[in-house]
């Protein structure tokens, strides 16, 4: 199936400041053309996206859950060097795995994924462990960690060399 991954938010002030849109009615025009196209939709919500701050994204799981998404995938700010946005400090995991359990809540039969873009440290790791108890169905680039969490929970993870907003097919397998 094809998809089209979109960055969401629900807050107008980040789609004009960050993201430099006319404001968020672009957001929903563009969820409304991929919802008439055949494409799966596979939106991405940014955490932090606001200038490291949880701004909106609670609006845009309101938003999306209008649309079926075949999945959503959550991604953290990173602080790029170099950009407007370099030492900027993302949101912690706690407050990411707040959102993702609300998004779980809202669409409870949603595949939801943490994405690859996501801190790579001691707090992307604890990052991962929440995510998976908050309600992730999939994850891009786990750690060691995160295996052995998701073991302890009676979970039999499986591994495919695809985008995480694939849904899993054997055909994508890997053997770990």
């Amino acid at each position: 199936m094809r998809q089209a991954l979109l960055d969401v938010m629900g807050d107008e002030e980040t789609a004009s400041e960050v993201y430099h849109l006319r404001g968020l009615q672009t957001v929903r025009d563009a969820l409304e053309s991929i919802s008439q196209s055949g494409l799966q939709l596979a939106p991405h919500i940014v955490a932090g996206l606001h200038y490291g701050r949880i701004k909106g994204e609670e609006e845009a799981l309101q938003m999306l859950s209008r649309y079926n998404p075949a999945v959503l995938v959550f991604v953290v700010l990173t602080a790029l060097k170099g950009t407007p946005m370099a030492g900027i400090k993302p949101p912690s995991p706690l407050e990411v795995a707040r959102l993702i359990a609300k998004a779980r809540l809202l669409m409870p039969q949603l595949p939801i994924s943490l994405g690859c873009e996501r801190p790579r440290n001691k707090e992307g790791t604890e990052l991962e462990k929440l995510a998976l108890r908050a309600g992730v169905t999939r994850m891009a680039v786990w750690s060691e960690e995160v295996l052995e969490e998701a073991s302890s929970l009676g979970l039999s993870p499986r591994f495919q060399g695809t985008c995480c907003s694939v849904a899993f097919t054997e055909a994508f397998s890997m053997r770990r």
